[in-house]
């Protein structure tokens, strides 16, 4: 199997605020001192809609707050 990373990889999504995020894995560091991550109602059925508008998503139906990730450590940037 060839992983295919990176935006060349996806030609509609290579701006700098797209999905699928971007992970280079020469520069990525493993810490497994961290605790895993928590991700909080992610098995519920959502039952509606979700339509992206070119800009960000909306959803019809079901609302989904309160589904997240729990992570200390997650630093960005």
């Amino acid at each position: 199997m060839v992983i295919q990373n990176g935006p060349h990889n996806w030609p509609n999504a290579d701006g700098l605020l797209q999905s699928p995020i971007d992970i280079n894995q020469d520069i990525v560091k493993n810490a497994p001192e961290c605790e895993p991550m928590k991700f909080v109602n992610y098995h519920r059925v959502f039952d509606g809609e979700i339509v992206n508008n070119g800009h960000s998503r909306t959803n019809r139906g079901q609302v989904l707050r309160d589904r997240f990730i729990d992570y200390d450590h997650l630093k960005l940037g």
